[in-house]
């Protein structure tokens, strides 16, 4: 046997042949076996797969089984004999209540057979194949770096591949009109819009009015809307001479009915994980906290610092540079004011269902539910009113010096302009204002609440701990936002919520604190008191603002504020490396707070320098110091630009920005200012650079506002 084994590798000797070039040999013919059986002997299609797409929670009438959808949207508008399409796509839920209200308002108005729809519930590809009688509407959100929402992301994927191809696949039928969700302190300010009516002109399509952008900058989204609407539909009755009904009244899209309460089963009472479908299929937990710290407290900051415990949920990951989601619940004051104005006292907690009455909506509440749940925990009353919705409500005034009120506020919109700038204008506080006495609006249906209210979002923070450090255990910074309203320290805008962190803060470390500093009032405990013992609902987002694979990579850091959140977190991180013996690369932050006093996690940087031994390099600036001139990031990064540019153009540094989007674009205009006159390069080989740098994740930025 021996001799036959030795004989036999002397041959292949012989013919240059090795044990690797056989074991080689052998790996490609079984992976050549796997993939010619792949989808026959394995990975058959999954019969079921269009269940992924289904969204149980928007069936009207639950009793009816779930019947496959199709996706292809061309099928979907002549099965549906559809007149006006409209589609949304929506990071945080602005766009999607925009391209229902569109909807909503269409029908009504023109009697169009009308569909509201996903993006992402149809193949990109099947738009070639909707029918030329079709009008369609984009409604499209500007995201992060110019890009998509992410449920747009794969159609902006398709048609911007089709419009590269030498022969696209033409859609030479589609007509269509877009507007677009932006904000101009980004510097791809709508972006995305843009660049899909961009595409979809290359590949044929017609576009029937210049494209609609709104600018959140400024809080006009809303009037920008609105305006944009009015463009919209002068065209349809002036040029497809679309019938108008300008007398039409409100038609509820739901009906809202109560129920027996001892028949019911499984009352939808507040729970956020009931809608978490709607939000991704995220998974909402109800987390411990373990511990709450004031960072700033005075009578106009506060900032706080919360530990989170994941252990009880082994399916909750995170890694260093995630977002938390937290799902607040509105104040007691406002649900208390809306129940009352509504005349719901009595019936607030008795079971409603909510059935769907139209295909122009979705019902995306869970039902049965209770007016109280609608009102506490699932929709946004807080937010502030449009002229458009106070022009919607006047329909249902109670008596006729409300509606006259109301509709001088419509047409007068230097006064209104002019209220929002002195009071928070949520929607009881209108109702409450436009009557001289107190008055139940019982004209006003929920189902006009469901249909213009949006559901309430969760709030994004970036995770301020490392999970290499603390894996099952999660940090959040959270700035409370207070904003007086002109120079009124009484009347205030209160972040729904920080303010809900702040008040779980002093529920777990009572201080007495002034009026204009306590805290808002909440139900704490949550829905049948699953938040008892301290706990809070949360989930995390995956985001790509991630440390580089390299723990040698340099890196420069710029934060203002609670943007430094996700430095502690790199920081921290690369501090536990250097414990275990792990070389790292040059750290330099520059961090920018008002002063030394609301300088956050001032100690924990003290003790992370010494512990790097010269590796972080902190630069601060300081925007309010007493006798000190007021300094801003942007100035700091100015002063000390040669080094930064020396960090990127010699250590390779990667460059991070976390802020207010006003700070990013300034600190970005000046850093790229200095990269080209450092490297002698051009306009366009310093735009070469940047999209490279960005592609390759060596620039990150995370903004908001």
């Amino acid at each position: 046997m021996a001799q036959n084994l030795a004989n036999t590798q002397l041959h292949w000797r012989q013919q240059g042949l090795t044990i690797d070039d056989l074991a080689c040999t052998l790996l490609l013919l079984v992976g050549g076996f796997v993939y010619v059986s792949y989808g026959t002997i394995w990975a058959k299609p999954d019969p079921f797969n269009y269940k992924w797409f289904e969204r149980p929670q928007l069936q009207s009438d639950i009793s009816k089984p779930l019947t496959q959808e199709t996706r292809d949207i061309g099928v979907k508008t002549r099965s549906d004999r559809v007149e006006l399409l409209i589609l949304w796509g929506s990071q945080s839920g602005t766009g999607e209540g925009f391209a229902s209200r569109l909807a909503r308002e269409c029908k009504q108005e023109f009697r169009k057979k009308t569909l509201v729809a996903d993006l992402a519930d149809y193949d990109p590809m099947t738009f070639v194949s909707i029918p030329n009688s079709v009008t369609v509407v984009f409604l499209i959100a500007t995201y992060g770096e110019g890009n998509p929402s992410d449920n747009a992301a794969a159609f902006a994927a398709w048609i911007k591949s089709n419009s590269s191809k030498a022969t696209p696949a033409s859609v030479d039928n589609l007509r269509f009109a877009a507007f677009g969700l932006g904000n101009s302190n980004y510097q791809h300010y709508n972006q995305a819009i843009l660049d899909i009516r961009n595409w979809l002109m290359r590949c044929g399509a017609t576009e029937l009015l210049p494209v609609g952008m709104a600018d959140d900058s400024h809080g006009k989204t809303e009037e920008d809307f609105v305006e944009w609407k009015k463009l919209l539909f002068a065209f349809f009755t002036d040029t497809l001479n679309f019938s108008s009904h300008l007398d039409y009244e409100h038609m509820p899209s739901y009906d809202v009915s109560y129920l027996d309460e001892a028949a019911v089963n499984g009352l939808e009472t507040g729970n956020p994980t009931a809608i978490q479908k709607r939000h991704g299929n995220m998974d909402i937990r109800p987390l411990r906290i373990i511990s709450t710290q004031q960072l700033v407290c005075t009578t106009q900051r506060s900032c706080i610092h919360m530990e989170l415990d994941l252990r009880e949920f082994p399916e909750l990951k995170y890694k260093t540079g995630d977002h938390i989601g937290i799902w607040a619940s509105n104040p007691d004051n406002e649900v208390e004011r809306l129940v009352k104005l509504l005349g719901l006292e009595q019936k607030q907690k008795l079971p409603i269902a909510i059935r769907q009455l139209d295909s122009v909506t979705s019902a995306a509440i869970p039902t049965p539910t209770t007016i109280h749940a609608l009102l506490r925990y699932y929709l946004e009353i807080c937010g502030p009113v449009s002229r458009d919705l106070v022009a919607s409500l006047s329909q249902f005034a109670p008596t006729s010096s409300a509606k006259s009120k109301l509709r001088h506020w419509v047409e007068d919109q230097g006064e209104f302009a002019n209220l929002q700038a002195s009071r928070h204008l949520t929607l009881g506080r209108v109702l409450e204002m436009s009557t001289d006495e107190p008055t139940v609006w019982s004209n006003l249906s929920i189902s006009f609440l469901l249909e213009r209210l949006p559901l309430l979002q969760p709030r994004y923070y970036s995770i301020s701990s490392s999970s290499i450090v603390q894996p099952r255990q999660v940090s959040l910074t959270a700035s409370v936002s207070r904003r007086s309203l002109s120079g009124d320290q009484i009347e205030q805008i209160r972040g729904l919520a920080s303010n809900y962190i702040h008040a779980l803060d002093n529920r777990l470390s009572p201080t007495t604190l002034s009026a204009s500093a306590a805290p808002v009032q909440y139900n704490l405990n949550g829905y049948n008191g699953q938040l008892e013992g301290k706990r809070i609902f949360a989930h995390i987002r995956p985001s790509k603002f991630k440390l580089p694979f390299s723990a040698s990579r340099p890196m420069i850091m710029v934060a203002a504020g609670t943007g430094i959140a996700p430095f502690r977190a790199f920081i921290q991180e690369r501090c536990r490396l250097v414990s275990i013996g792990k070389g790292v690369g040059t750290m330099l932050l520059v961090f920018g707070c008002r002063n030394v006093e609301e300088e956050l996690y001032r100690e924990e940087l003290k003790e992370w320098q010494r512990v790097l031994q010269g590796s972080l390099l902190i630069v601060r600036a300081f925007s309010r110091a007493p006798e000190e001139t007021k300094c801003y990031v942007q100035h700091r990064v100015k002063e000390n630009v040669e080094q930064v540019a020396d960090l990127i153009k010699d250590s390779g540094a990667n460059i991070y920005i976390c802020g207010s989007a006003a700070m990013g674009r300034e600190v970005s205009a000046i850093i790229r200012i200095a990269l080209a006159q450092a490297c002698g390069w051009s306009d366009s080989e310093l735009e070469e650079w940047s999209r490279k740098a960005k592609a390759q994740s060596k620039w990150q930025e995370d903004l908001w506002g």
